[in-house]
């Protein structure tokens, strides 16, 4: 006997599929969403490590 034949609970696999195309979208929006109520980035992302972006003619 197999220790999840009990389990009782099986993903629908039309809600793990679909939640795989939907969600890039749900996070791409909230991610603009999120931009633009604080403001662009800017140059720089301490996080990754550029300090500042060389401009043209530099």
């Amino acid at each position: 006997m197999s220790g999840l034949e009990g389990f009782g609970f099986v993903l629908p696999h039309w809600l793990y599929w679909g939640w795989l195309a939907v969600m890039p979208l749900i996070m791409m929006a909230l991610h603009r969403r999120a931009v633009r109520r604080s403001g662009a980035i800017g140059e720089s992302h301490p996080i990754m490590g550029f300090h500042s972006l060389p401009q043209a003619g530099e």
